[in-house]
């Protein structure tokens, strides 16, 4: 993936945080070999990243200024990703392209709920994929997958696109990694998207679901 792709998803995240948060305005770099942002709602790690020069420490990057902010402490954010997942479904990148397209559409084109809230719901079902966006719009891929019970669950449509969009790029050019995957632990906890791209780097996209009333 390239670098400049790689920094525009970081600062997607980091721009948005709060000067109240300079820990999370940060790229965070660690020695393990992992690279995290994080605004609270969602997080992008990437693990395996092999530095130009190897790390003692972990460090903390301003991506608007290229100053490290070392007298501030990132949290702990290692176990966020769960280990194990309820389900788990594997999807091709193909399911990407027709829906991020979808997902940024104008809120010009959207006829909301009394709510007026801006969110998307996913239905993963073993006969397909939906996504629906406020009361009349949906996108359904047609795909047999291999699940117990359907899947529920509400969230940001930016976030999904932001998250969606990362993933694509990340498997761009690598076709025999052209799939990834979508890890739920209920309707309440964050979804992770998952994928491995040819130079074996793990990229770990997690978003906390929207809760509706």
């Amino acid at each position: 993936m390239l670098k400049n792709k790689l920094y525009q998803a970081f600062k997607k995240i980091t721009s948005g945080v709060l000067d109240s948060r300079p820990a999370l305005q940060c790229l965070h770099l660690d020695p393990d070999m992992s690279m995290t942002a994080t605004d609270s709602y969602r997080m992008l790690r990437i693990e395996n990243v092999v530095p130009d020069k190897a790390l003692k420490e972990p460090l903390n990057l301003r991506l608007d200024t290229f100053t490290f902010q070392n007298d501030v402490n990132y949290p702990d954010v290692s176990k966020l990703v769960p280990s194990e997942f309820k389900e788990t479904v594997t999807l091709n990148a193909e399911v990407i392209r027709v829906f991020r397209q979808f997902l940024k559409l104008p809120k010009s084109y959207i006829d909301f709920d009394s709510s007026g809230q801006d969110n998307c719901e996913i239905l993963i079902e073993y006969n397909g994929i939906t996504i629906s966006r406020g009361k009349l719009l949906a996108q359904k891929i047609a795909v047999e997958l291999d699940i117990a019970t359907p899947i529920k669950v509400n969230l940001n449509p930016i976030f999904l696109a932001d998250g969606l969009e990362f993933i694509y790029e990340f498997l761009n050019g690598y076709t025999s990694r052209s799939e990834f995957q979508l890890g739920f632990n209920g309707k309440l906890q964050p979804i992770v998207l998952t994928a491995v791209n040819g130079d074996k780097q793990v990229a770990n996209y997690l978003i906390t679901p929207t809760r509706t009333f």
